[in-house]
């Protein structure tokens, strides 16, 4: 299987600047008791920012120039890990930085190597770095660029990796914490905390899985900007047409067809269902074209009701990213109302919706 990828639906000339903009959207990460969640915004979207849906109130936990970022918490709720890029000269390196639940510093470690020389001083568009932890809560995994890493926060020492996380759903690993999948020259391969990366292979040819620069890149946009989910030990990607599951325990990787739409039907890009039948969808419209999985044309976000007609809450979102909370009761929807300029910019919203569909919160992520 190379590149099961459906290419042709991407408007190429946008290809490079939706990739370089996919890794920029910050997250929002649910606390485990759903109470609330945490994520970097506030001034200059840089500040680590904490928010109680009782109180229905936004707190800075972090004023420091710290984000943006994926931020992440730990499996007992207690600590916060985020890792901030930096570039000197032409150098890019990551620092990763762990707090407690009021915002005080618990770790920060010093500038790590991240394997890349830019062409130029600056970086043409910025980048979120993403984290998280491992069950044991010793390790980190980061990604950034087309560079992982597992971070030792007990030695300070990092394992470099080769190639791209890809976080299916709301996080890059596997709903049991055991590992996640990463795509790099040599193929799709399932990567375990002590390092240890293997292969997944073609389901029919017996074969390894591989992608192009490109594809490996433009398979991580995908996965990030549409419906993508763990199953188990199942990640999956649904595209119209076409479905891809990588099963990370018995190593095989399939292309299924998947649900065909009519050539001018609406693209489902992401949804989700709450268990009494409500769900919310992020749709695009096809172009004048007739092409689909334009990421620079704005979606439209519905609410689904049974027996019920759609009822639109957000008429144009960009950069749209859904984040369930951990009971299932909820959703948090990160976007943007433009496009004018990548991600992370200002503006950003959050809206968090019950599951009746009802809006319980909407604020400003980032101003």
């Amino acid at each position: 299987m190379t590149n099961p990828l459906p290419r042709r639906a991407f408007p190429l000339a946008l290809l490079a600047f939706a990739l370089a903009s996919v890794g920029c959207v910050p997250n929002v990460a649910w606390l485990p008791d759903s109470s609330g969640f945490v994520y970097t915004g506030g001034r200059g979207g840089k500040q680590l920012m904490a928010f109680d849906l009782a109180g229905k109130k936004a707190r800075v936990l972090v004023a420091d120039d710290v984000g943006p970022g994926w931020p992440a918490l730990s499996a007992d709720g207690k600590r916060i890990a985020l890792a901030q890029h930096c570039v000197r000269g032409r150098v890019l390196s990551l620092t990763v930085h762990v707090f407690d639940r009021d915002g005080k510093r618990l770790h920060r470690s010093k500038e790590l190597p991240w394997g890349k020389r830019l062409k130029s001083g600056g970086r043409q568009f910025p980048s979120v770095a993403q984290v998280a932890w491992s069950p044991r809560g010793d390790r980190l995994l980061l990604g950034d660029d087309a560079q992982t890493g597992i971070y030792d926060l007990k030695t300070h020492e990092l394992l470099e990796v080769e190639g791209l996380i890809w976080a299916f759903g709301s996080s890059p690993v596997r709903p049991d914490g055991k590992g996640a999948v990463v795509v790099g020259r040599g193929g799709a391969y399932w990567l375990e905390w002590d390092g240890k990366a293997s292969p997944l292979l073609d389901g029919k040819k017996k074969d390894r899985v591989t992608f192009d620069e490109s594809g490996r890149r433009l398979g991580m946009l995908f996965v990030a900007l549409c419906n993508s989910r763990w199953e188990g030990p199942v990640a999956r990607l649904s595209l119209p047409g076409l479905e891809v599951r990588l099963d990370t325990k018995k190593m095989r990787a399939e292309e299924l067809a998947g649900e065909e739409v009519g050539p001018k039907a609406p693209t489902v890009r992401q949804a989700r269902s709450f268990a009494g039948g409500v769900g919310v969808r992020l749709v695009e419209e096809v172009g004048a074209d007739g092409g689909q999985f334009d990421f620079s044309r704005a979606g439209r976000l519905e609410v689904l009701r049974p027996g019920k007609p759609p009822e639109v809450i957000v008429k144009a979102a960009h950069y749209v990213k859904f984040f369930p909370s951990p009971d299932g009761k909820l959703l948090a929807v990160r976007w943007y109302p433009t496009t004018r300029g990548p991600p992370p910019g200002k503006n950003d919203r959050i809206l968090v919706l019950n599951a009746r569909g009802e809006t319980v919160a909407d604020l400003k992520a980032s101003e």
